[in-house]
């Protein structure tokens, strides 16, 4: 049954030594992995690098904001920044590989990068094999209006999010499901998102064709609400086959966010 379930290796999750490395990329194309999904973030000079936090640490212990450190510095600054490639050098991963089937989800952090993101995608012609995902909606209904066929996956907390949660997260809550566009120009450098009972509705809705919520958030209602409608459920994060066939069978979800290279390689 594994064999036909669709699962995504997130941040390519002990395929290397760190997530979301391109060496952690590579190896799980070379394993065949169908699904792989990595997080955008942008520098100091504007550069779109592959890494999920909004701070990195240094070869000294000292934490930086990915938004304050220029790319050129990253190699002076060694330690986590040394691993952190470019969305250029991922991309030309992706483009080279002979897995010419596998799918890019791509998890943008950051507002404002959206053309600059989009181009480089269409440079390596991957557009085709490209979903877009983010927590942040300004993003989606900026990459909807440059590529209107595009695919696009928007995560959020679907029950109230944990007080450990709203420590590390700007948390917006949506009164009645919808989220309209409102851009801002200071999201950036930042770990936020929006919390919505239940399912999502409005134009955002219209648009995408995929959402994200967290596994303990899981309710088969929502599920079944989200397919009668056509759009697709992914969840975050699996660690065993076990669970993943336990949650396909009771919510049937149709993808599954997996952090650990075991599950890939227990495939029959």
């Amino acid at each position: 049954m594994i064999s036909k379930i669709k699962l995504i290796s997130h941040r390519f999750l002990t395929f290397s030594d760190n997530e979301n490395t391109a060496q952690g990329l590579l190896s799980a194309l070379d394993n065949k992995v169908s699904y792989v999904e990595f997080d955008i973030r942008i520098t100091k000079c504007g550069t779109a690098v592959v890494y999920h936090d909004p701070e990195a640490i240094d070869n000294d212990g000292v934490s930086h904001k990915i938004n304050t450190v220029k790319y050129s510095d990253f190699n002076t600054l060694k330690g986590r920044f040394k691993t952190i490639p470019s969305l250029d050098e991922v991309l030309d991963i992706a483009s080279n590989h002979s897995n010419k089937s596998a799918k890019l989800l791509i998890d943008i952090k950051d507002f404002g990068y959206e053309k600059d993101i989009y181009s480089s995608v269409v440079k390596k012609k991957l557009s085709d094999r490209s979903i877009y995902v983010s927590w942040l909606p300004e993003v989606i209904y900026a990459l909807h209006k440059l590529t209107p066929l595009s695919k696009f996956c928007f995560s959020y907390w679907c029950k109230p999010p944990s007080a450990s949660t709203k420590e590390s997260h700007i948390v917006f809550k949506s009164q009645n499901g919808e989220i309209k566009n409102q851009p801002s120009t200071n999201n950036i450098g930042k770990s936020s998102g929006w919390y919505i009972e239940g399912a999502l509705s409005g134009k955002l809705r219209d648009i995408i064709s995929m959402v994200c919520v967290p596994r303990h958030m899981l309710d088969a209602s929502l599920v079944n609400e989200y397919h009668q409608n056509g759009i697709e459920v992914s969840s975050f994060s699996y660690l065993n086959i076990k669970d993943i066939i336990d949650d396909k069978k009771y919510y049937n979800i149709d993808y599954f966010f997996v952090d650990s290279k075991k599950v890939f390689d227990g495939r029959k």
